[in-house]
């Protein structure tokens, strides 16, 4: 799966599937953190320092591409150290639509490196 637009249509297609579930677990935990690395939705930075609330869904189109990584970066490594967090926000349909968010802004690219300095 080297074509970015599936990627993306996987991602979004999985996130839809598992809105339907009472939880996600095991290899659809796995996948989904898989499938956000590899468009490079998941990047390094201090996500514990960054002190922006999380946005409402009907707000989410206003973010940009970097708003978009660093929220979903922290979705992802905070569930690390809170179990449910990322199944959660896969359940409530707000992953699905920042994810779209992120895939519109990077106009269906793989989302670039973002600076250093965030």
């Amino acid at each position: 799966m080297t074509d970015i637009a599936t990627r993306w249509n996987t991602l979004l297609e999985t996130l839809e599937r598992l809105e339907n579930s009472t939880e996600v677990i095991g290899k659809d935990h796995l996948s989904v953190v898989q499938q956000l690395g590899g468009l490079h939705l998941v990047q390094p930075f201090n996500w514990n320092a960054w002190g922006a609330e999380m946005v409402p869904v009907a707000d989410l189109g206003q973010l940009d591409m970097g708003d978009c990584v660093r929220h979903i970066t922290r979705i992802v490594r905070a569930d690390r150290f809170s179990e449910g967090v990322l199944a959660g926000v896969v359940i409530s349909g707000y992953l699905r639509a920042m994810c779209t968010v992120a895939r519109d802004c990077a106009n269906g690219s793989r989302v670039p490196e973002l600076p250093k300095a965030m």
